[in-house]
Order: C-alpha cells, then structure tokens, then sequence
C-alpha cells in the first residue's frame, strides 16, 4: 500500500525525487504513460522515504509510547 504524507514536501529531495521519476520516457498510449509514471514515482518515493525518513508508522508508535510514560509519571508526581 502506498501512503503520502503532507510533510514530505518539506523535507530536502521530496521534489527532486519526483521530478526525476517523472522525467522517465515511456511509449505507449497517453493512460499507459500516466499510469507507468505513477508506478515509478510511487517506488521511487518508497525508496527516498526508506532512506531520508524512515519508517513513520514506527516512529509515530514510539512517540506515543513516550507520551504515555511522560503522563503516567505526572499523574504519579505531579509538581
């Protein structure tokens, strides 16, 4: 399955990424060449992410474990 995330235009080699992709040359009908630019946006992209940002899903899971932990030490010692 493939994801956007918003923020990905802002990290450094979003647009660079995706203009390289689309630069790709393809022959066919005008759908088949939309659709195969698609394709190698979406895998290029995948790859960038894999690279320059990591797995999001992860690190979203890991900070809301860590916001937990901060509430339950507050509930426990509140200043």
């Amino acid at each position: 399955m493939f994801r956007f995330f918003n923020f990905w235009t802002f990290e450094e080699g979003y647009f660079e990424t995706v203009a390289k992709a689309w630069k790709s040359t393809l022959k066919g009908n005008p759908m088949y060449v939309l659709m195969g630019k698609l394709k190698i946006v979406k895998a290029e992209l995948k790859a960038w992410n894999k690279d320059r940002v990591g797995n999001v899903m992860d690190r979203v899971k890991l900070a809301k474990e860590e916001l937990l932990r901060a509430q339950a030490t507050l509930q426990e010692d509140p200043l």
